[in-house]
């Protein structure tokens, strides 16, 4: 529908697909618009944006906008990838030396090193299943990977271009936030205590991280004051009662209701990575069996 405006009034295409959404819309839009079910939702609507730009070349078939997606999805993991196998480099030789490499035995596990990033990175099904389709997963991918491989660059001074670097940077985190605003809450203050840890103190790298994450909670605690709209645990105990209330008895996920206080998140806490990074398991839910895959794939993956 977006792109069909290009030819009532290319203004009318550049302003739904570049101009801001989730407002009223100007009344020689609203008819347009109408239809439109995301209009209020700036992250779903900002996939739509995308896809109104891949429809100029793509003649609307869905296939080639499938392979656009997987090639940002791929383009993401590439970077996260390199990422970790520098990183992964940088410390094999800081823990064995350059020198001692040339013996075949420890050439042998600095080749396995390198490995686990790449079956980290790319040997989970559910990411390629998650991008290779038109969903916003493929799109965050692209922008978690441009993130963190212009930040080590950064970090690391080995960038050829810093000022590149940094325009990337900021403009992958400017679209995550319109596309997943979470994803820029837990990347900032860890490219933050990267940053500092690698720069200033090296020697105190945990002692960083726990002070950019307290600072971040008081943050979170202090916010609220400043302005009401800037209470991120109330939102996401709205968000969860919004959860809770359309899912009814649909989800085999059992959660206890939050408060927006830090104790009740810091008492859930325990439980929500264990449903994140354990779950499903053979056990999992009542029709585990529709879940084979995923449990196997999840085992395969702590193993």
């Amino acid at each position: 529908m977006i792109y069909d405006t290009l030819y009532i009034n290319p203004l009318y295409y550049l302003e739904l697909t570049f101009g801001p959404n989730a407002r009223r819309p100007p009344d020689y839009l609203c008819e347009i618009v109408e239809p439109i079910m995301h209009w209020s939702d700036i992250r779903t609507y900002t996939v739509l944006r995308v896809n109104a730009l891949l429809h100029l070349i793509s003649g609307g078939y869905y296939s080639v906008h499938a392979v656009f997606f997987a090639f940002f999805s791929f383009t993401g993991l590439i970077g996260i990838y390199r990422t970790l196998l520098a990183v992964a480099s940088t410390t094999l030789l800081d823990v064995l030396g350059s020198r001692l490499l040339r013996y075949v035995w420890l050439r042998e596990q600095a080749q396995r090193v390198y490995v686990v990033p790449f079956i980290a990175v790319f040997g989970l099904p559910s990411v390629w299943f998650w991008g290779s389709g038109v969903h916003k997963e493929a799109l965050s991918i692209l922008g978690i990977g441009l993130v963190v491989f212009c930040a080590y660059a950064l970090i690391t001074r080995r960038a050829s271009s810093p000022r590149r670097s940094w325009v990337v940077l900021l403009v992958a985190l400017a679209f995550l936030l319109l596309l997943r605003s979470y994803i820029v809450m837990l990347l900032v203050p860890a490219l933050l205590a990267w940053w500092v840890s690698s720069r200033y103190l090296s020697h105190r790298v945990g002692l960083v991280y726990v002070v950019t994450y307290g600072l971040s909670l008081l943050v979170v605690r202090i916010a609220p004051l400043l302005h009401p709209k800037l209470d991120l645990l109330s939102k996401i105990v709205a968000i969860q009662y919004y959860y809770l209330i359309f899912s009814g008895s649909a989800s085999d996920l059992k959660v206890d209701r939050l408060r927006p206080t830090l104790e009740s998140f810091a008492a859930n806490t325990p439980a929500a990575f264990y449903r994140v990074l354990v779950l499903p398991t053979y056990y999992s839910g009542s029709h585990w069996w529709q879940l084979l895959l995923t449990a196997i794939e999840n085992i395969a993956f702590w193993a």
